[in-house]
C-alpha cells in the first residue's frame, strides 16, 4: 500500500482522482464519496494481466487529503507475490503527483 498527500479538499480530490483513473485507462467500478472509496479495474489483454485498483481517500483537514493506493493483480501463484504490485502502486502515486 502506498500513500499520497494532496493539497485539495476532499470532494475535489475524489473528482480529480476519478478523472485520472479514466485517463490512465481504468474503468471506475464503484465509488462511495461518503466513505472515500474508489474501486477501478483495467481489463487484461493478450500480454497484459487484469488489475484491480482501490483508492481510499481520507480527509485530513479542510484543504488536504490523504490517498491510500492498493493494487490487486490477478496472477499465477508462480510469480513473485508483492514486488510487481508495489511497482504498480508506486507508478500510480507518481502519476498522481504529476497530474495534481
Amino acid at each position: 500500500m502506498q500513500t499520497a498527500l494532496l493539497q485539495y479538499p476532499f470532494d475535489s480530490s475524489i473528482k480529480l482522482l476519478k478523472s485520472l483513473l479514466v485517463r490512465r485507462g481504468y474503468a471506475v467500478v464503484s465509488s462511495d464519496a461518503e466513505q472515500g472509496m474508489i474501486r477501478a479495474n483495467i481489463p487484461g489483454g493478450f500480454l497484459k494481466k487484469p488489475q484491480a485498483l482501490e483508492l481510499r481517500v481520507h480527509k485530513i483537514d479542510r484543504h488536504s487529503t490523504k490517498v491510500e493506493i492498493m493494487v490487486n493483480e490477478n496472477k499465477n501463484t508462480y510469480e513473485k507475490p508483492r514486488s510487481l504490485e508495489d511497482k504498480l502502486e508506486e507508478r500510480f502515486v507518481s502519476s498522481i503527483y504529476h497530474y495534481f
